[in-house]
C-alpha cells in the first residue's frame, strides 16, 4: 500500500515501500506541460526539461550532473507530456539521498546559463527536426494537429522552430516560477525506503522551491470542425498512416473497459488487427493501436506502415476489424485481454520506477491513487457488453481522422472515411 504526506508548503510526498527491492526510484511530476502554454510560450515545458539538465547550484554542468547518477550505475532522465513534467532517477537502495541531491538541486537552484540556453535551443531545435524528418513521428504529430485543430493539444510537444526562438532566459524562468510551485509538484518514492525518512529527506530537499502557489489552468478542449484527413506528402518506400478519433477522459469510469477494447482490437501479436492486417493479409509489418486519456478529452488511435500499393486495402481492413468489433467479440477473447492486462501488471510491479510513476502520476493527474488490487477488481468487472458498446459508440466514421505520411494524395483516400 502506497503512503501518502503532504507537506505545510503543499508539496506532496507519496510513497511505495519495496522492501524486497534492491533499487529505488524517486519521480518528480509537476502539474504543467504543452497544453498550458500560450501559443507565444509553446515547447516552454519542454525547454525547462532541458535545460535544468545543464547545470544547478551544487552541479554547475551538464557532466556533472550525469556522472553523479551515472557513475554509480543509476538512471537519471525527463519527459515532458501534454500535462506534466516528470523527472526521476532510479539507483540502488543505499544511493538515495545522492538521487534525491541532484534531483531537487536540478529542479530547485538551476543556473539557466545564458551561454548553455542558447546552445540548448539548438539542441532543441535538432529535436524538432528529427520528429519532422521522421515519418513515423511525423505521422503522429500530423494525427494531433487534425484531431485537435488550433488547440495546444495539437501542437508538437516540443514547439515549433518560430516558438523556441522567442523563449527567452527570463520567460522561461517566469514560466518555470509560475509552475514549479510546490502545490503543484508531486515527489514520488518507491523501492526500499520507508515512507518516514523518505517525508523527511525530502521536505529538506525542497525546502527552497518557491513560485506562488496558484490554480493551473489551460484552455478547455472543445470540438470543432476539424479536417478529416491530413497528408505529409514526401519521397518514401511507404505510407505511414495513423487513424484515429476523440476518445474518453482519464476519469470517466469506463476506462478499463476501453482499455480492454484496445487489447482485443490491437495491442500485442494476438490482436484482431495484427492477426488480419499482417498475418493473413501480409499488408504490413507493424499495426497497433493505442489509448490517451486526458483530463477533458481523449484519443484512440491506430497506426501502420504500408506499401503504396497497399494502402486502400490496409485501411479498409482496419475499418473492417472495427467494425466487427461493435458485434463480435467473443467471451473468450474478453477473458484473454483481462488476463493480458493483469499479467502485465503483475511483471511491472517488480520495478521500482513502475511503481513510482504508478502511484506519482495518479495522484497528480487524478487526485486519487488506484492500488493494483483495485485496477484488477476494476479490469475483472468489464463485461462482453460493455466492450462492444463502446466499439459502437467510438468506432464511427464522422468522428475518424486519417493522418499519412509518404507518396500519396488526399482526394485518393478522403473516400475512405465516408459512410
Amino acid at each position: 500500500m502506497y503512503e501518502l504526506s503532504v507537506l505545510p508548503s503543499g508539496l506532496r510526498v507519496i510513497s511505495y515501500h519495496m522492501p524486497a527491492s534492491r533499487s529505488v526510484t524517486i519521480c518528480v511530476y509537476i502539474g504543467v506541460g504543452s497544453r498550458y502554454e500560450k501559443d507565444c510560450e509553446a515547447g516552454a515545458s519542454h525547454f525547462i526539461e532541458h535545460m535544468v539538465f545543464r547545470g544547478s547550484a551544487k552541479y554547475p554542468n551538464s557532466q556533472l550532473i550525469s556522472s553523479a547518477i551515472e557513475g554509480v550505475g543509476g538512471i537519471l532522465n525527463a519527459a515532458t507530456d501534454r500535462e506534466s513534467t516528470l523527472y526521476y532517477s532510479k539507483v540502488g537502495s543505499d544511493k538515495f539521498a545522492l538521487a534525491l541531491d541532484v534531483l531537487s538541486d536540478m529542479l530547485v537552484t538551476p543556473v539557466f546559463d545564458p551561454e548553455d540556453l542558447e546552445k540548448e535551443r539548438k539542441v532543441v531545435y535538432e529535436e524538432i527536426s528529427m520528429s519532422m524528418d521522421n515519418p513515423s513521428h511525423r505521422v503522429g504529430l500530423l494525427i494531433d494537429e487534425i484531431l485537435w485543430p488550433n488547440h495546444p493539444l495539437g501542437r508538437d510537444i516540443a514547439g515549433s522552430r518560430q516558438s523556441v526562438a522567442g523563449l527567452d532566459r527570463q520567460r522561461l524562468l517566469s514560466f518555470m516560477h509560475c509552475h514549479y510551485n510546490p502545490a503543484n509538484v508531486v515527489v514520488a518514492v518507491a523501492g526500499d525506503i520507508k515512507h518516514a525518512p523518505a517525508v523527511s529527506a525530502i521536505s529538506q530537499a525542497f525546502s527552497g522551491l518557491g513560485g506562488q502557489n496558484i490554480v493551473q489552468t489551460f484552455e478547455p478542449y472543445h470540438s470543432g470542425n476539424p479536417c478529416p484527413v491530413g497528408v505529409d506528402k514526401r519521397d518514401a518506400e511507404q505510407i505511414n498512416l495513423m487513424l484515429a478519433m476523440p476518445g474518453m477522459n482519464r476519469l470517466d469510469n469506463r476506462r478499463y473497459a476501453f482499455s480492454i477494447l484496445n487489447t482485443i482490437l490491437g495491442d500485442g501479436m494476438s490482436s484482431r488487427l495484427f492477426a488480419h492486417v499482417r498475418d493473413n493479409l501480409g499488408l504490413a509489418y507493424s499495426v497497433q493501436s493505442g489509448t490517451e486519456f486526458l483530463h477533458d478529452t481523449g484519443a484512440f488511435s491506430i497506426f501502420a506502415a504500408v506499401d503504396p500499393a497497399n494502402l486502400t486495402a490496409c485501411i479498409e481492413a482496419i475499418l473492417s476489424e472495427m467494425e466487427a468489433a461493435k458485434t463480435t467479440i467473443t467471451a473468450e477473447e474478453l477473458t484473454k485481454a483481462k488476463e493480458m492486462s493483469k499479467g502485465r501488471i503483475q511483471l511491472a510491479m517488480e520495478d521500482s520506477r513502475y511503481m513510482a510513476k504508478w502511484i506519482g502520476s495518479q495522484e497528480l493527474l487524478c487526485r486519487r491513487v488506484n492500488t493494483h488490487e483495485d485496477v484488477i477488481r476494476l479490469i475483472d468487472g468489464v463485461t462482453l457488453t460493455s466492450v462492444m458498446e463502446l466499439a459502437g459508440e467510438y468506432f464511427r466514421k464522422p468522428e475518424m481522422r486519417l493522418a499519412l505520411v509518404g507518396q500519396i494524395d488526399k482526394e485518393k483516400v478522403s473516400c475512405l472515411l465516408k459512410d
